[in-house]
């Protein structure tokens, strides 16, 4: 199940470093919650775009197993 959507809330933490929570929605609705911290110059959106990567291919590789039975 393909994400197809996602939510980024920003914050600030005391060091000056931003606080991300990333709400990726699946087609079923199905949320799945990350966090991450980084450097205010760092590029969020680049973070989000490849942590969506890695999930597509997590849920891939977990529908696939539960299809053949493995």
């Amino acid at each position: 199940m393909p994400i197809v959507a996602n939510n980024v809330e920003l914050g600030s933490q005391i060091d000056g470093r931003l606080v991300a929570v990333v709400r990726f929605y699946d087609q079923d609705g199905l949320e799945y919650l990350q966090t991450f911290s980084v450097s205010p110059e760092a590029n969020v959106k680049g973070i989000v775009d490849e942590h969506q990567i890695q999930l597509n291919v997590t849920l891939a590789e977990a529908e696939y197993m539960a299809i053949i039975g493995g």
